[in-house]
């Protein structure tokens, strides 16, 4: 969502160097749909646990099991890079929106 793609060219080449502009609303906007969708998961009984892509991917079309072992409430990406977020909904705005969406 940047508004510069010489700086998202730059930040492949140079990421220490690169200022990657960005529209606040896509910022916000980007927010409300990650707690939507850890919600959604927290409710249904899955992990809303994230993962680096790259490796997660991996995982997933190597495993034929990947969607079986999720399903199941087990970790489908045991070797995955995890995203440490703990006490991500802990935060005061992050709580309050999920409270009123999901009770």
């Amino acid at each position: 969502m940047s508004l510069d793609a010489d700086q998202c060219r730059r930040a492949c080449s140079e990421p220490e160097e690169a200022l990657i502009p960005t529209a606040m609303s896509a910022v916000a906007l980007r927010a409300v749909y990650d707690i939507a969708l850890r919600g959604a998961l927290l409710n249904a009984g899955y992990s809303p646990q994230r993962f680096d892509l790259a490796t997660g991917l991996e995982e997933a079309v190597v495993s034929a099991r990947a969607e079986a072992v999720w399903l199941d409430g087990d970790d489908p990406f045991p070797s995955a890079l995890r995203i440490d977020e703990e006490d991500y909904l802990d935060e005061p705005v992050r709580r309050a929106l999920y409270e009123a969406a999901f009770g």
